[in-house]
């Protein structure tokens, strides 16, 4: 069925496949950055999989590539209320979680922070500001906290091969998370902007919470033996990251 829909919708022009050219990458907001990377992580693992299968003209250098121009919003320095500004945070952060889904191919080989030193940099100040808001939230104040935020700068540290034993930030995250566990092992559904009963959430917002918590909370062994893709991947990434100079952005953040 792919092949067949490769052939007849034309996807062998990569503009057409993911949307863009690479003279646009550029332009894309932030806000719809994260599943058009996601695509072409995708398509550059099958790329690499099956060789000659589904060729693309451009994919994921051109895509990091410029990536490092894309400016994160720092999470705000004071509780406005303001929801657009929050929302630029929100939309910063989950880009930068999936960034190290793209390095670590969702977790299938172990992340080094030395390759993308401020993307680790960036979540580290997120956490603190979701730590924040968590005491603040267990003070009885009425204030959003984003449970999936917090499980995902630990699943991308616990990635990058740390531990509760080895880092603060995992410890103090992992209690977290245990401490807003639910009596049903499930995770609370707590979504920006969002004032409705849980049941009438689709499927994908009602599960995230709980797929992401249980995966953050699962230790790591990083084996690759035996699986091609990861093996690949171990390959691939470093070689292309350090190709483009993803460790610098292009830019001076400030956060």
């Amino acid at each position: 069925r792919g092949d067949v829909a490769w052939s007849r919708n034309g996807l062998a022009n990569t503009n057409k496949l993911f949307g863009h050219s690479v003279e646009s990458l550029r332009a894309i907001p932030v806000s719809d950055w994260l599943i058009f990377l996601m695509r072409v992580m995708i398509m550059e693992l099958n790329q690499l999989l099956f060789r000659g299968r589904y060729p693309l003209q451009w994919g994921l250098r051109e895509a990091l590539t410029a990536l490092r121009s894309v400016e994160l919003t720092p999470p705000p320095k004071c509780d406005s209320g303001d929801h657009d500004a929050y929302m630029r945070f929100h939309h910063s952060f989950y880009l930068a979680t999936h960034i190290v889904y793209v390095q670590s191919a969702y977790n299938s080989i172990r992340a080094s922070q030395r390759e993308i030193p401020w993307r680790y940099r960036y979540i580290r100040v997120s956490f603190r500001f979701l730590l924040k808001r968590a005491r603040a939230k267990f003070k009885g104040k009425d204030v959003y906290l984003d449970v999936d935020g917090v499980a995902e700068v630990i699943d991308c540290l616990r990635g990058a091969g740390l531990t509760e034993a080895s880092d603060k930030m995992v410890c103090e995250g992992t209690l977290l998370l245990l401490r807003l566990q639910q009596p049903n092992g499930s995770w609370p559904v707590w979504l920006p902007g969002y004032d409705c009963p849980e049941r009438d959430l689709d499927t994908y917002h009602r599960v995230h919470p709980t797929w992401v918590c249980t995966q953050a909370l699962r230790d790591r062994d990083f084996r690759i033996a035996g699986n091609e893709g990861n093996h690949i991947w171990s390959t691939f990434i470093p070689k292309l990251l350090a190709d483009i100079n993803f460790k610098e952005l292009a830019y001076k953040p400030d956060w």
